[in-house]
């Protein structure tokens, strides 16, 4: 079964194109990693109420998913450094660390991406990563499509938590275009209405909750880098 992560960088990349990157994705892919942890019940954030909510890692729980296994033994080594509960923010952090990598070698296992040695003057240069052929998200991205098209989201169909979860990190992450055709008449009208449906599925469940605030942290990690990759570009010029 495939994982939050693993469709969001499908719909984040355009179809059979390369696969998107920058430190602004890899702060939305761990915060989508972190959605899978709470979702298989490794980690839960039992106060959402705090200025600062902490992640509690569940007592005996390793989940199947190998990726996901690993995940949540680098939470548990965080959680030891800091001898402390992780607040969700630190914890979204400590996932980013080799992040793209891993989740790419994991997704060319499944046929999701290809590689590319690059090269430069014949030296080796690092390795490009584009959607494999036929792949190009489809039916997600018409999931994703018809939460956005059936008008009111009062009387839309309930978002189940996987939609919800991915329709809060591109509203959070201000790519719900990238979701659709790469194209948007109305792209603040598209944003603010996938971010009203995420909200929707966080209503009524501590899950879905944990997986709310996963995405808006994860946001806010996001445009940091995107900041911070601006003001360098600035300084060095």
């Amino acid at each position: 079964m495939s994982l939050i992560a693993d469709d969001l960088i499908v719909l984040l990349s355009k179809p059979e194109g390369p696969v998107a990157t920058g430190k602004d994705i890899d702060a939305m892919l761990a915060g989508a990693v972190f959605c899978d942890l709470v979702l298989v019940g490794a980690v839960a954030v039992p106060d959402l109420q705090q200025r600062r909510p902490r992640v509690g890692i569940t007592e005996g729980t390793t989940p199947a998913d190998p990726f996901l296994a690993t995940a949540l033994a680098r939470l548990r080594d965080e959680q030891e450094k800091s001898k402390k509960p992780l607040t969700t923010q630190k914890a979204i952090e400590a996932l980013t660390e080799n992040l793209h990598r891993s989740l790419m070698e994991r997704l060319k296992e499944l046929g999701v991406v290809r590689s590319k040695q690059k090269k430069f003057l014949f030296i080796p240069a690092g390795t490009a990563w584009r959607l494999a052929e036929g792949v190009t998200g489809d039916e997600l991205r018409k999931s994703i499509a018809r939460q956005l098209d059936t008008g009111p989201i009062s009387t839309a169909p309930k978002v189940d938590e996987r939609t919800g979860a991915l329709l809060g990190f591109l509203a959070a992450g201000k790519k719900v275009e990238h979701a659709i055709d790469g194209s948007a008449p109305n792209r603040k009208e598209l944003i603010e209405q996938a971010q009203e449906a995420a909200e929707a599925s966080a209503a009524d469940s501590a899950v879905r909750k944990a997986i709310k605030k996963a995405a808006d942290e994860a946001a806010i990690m996001a445009a940091s880098a995107v900041i911070a990759a601006s003001t360098t570009v600035v300084t060095s010029s």
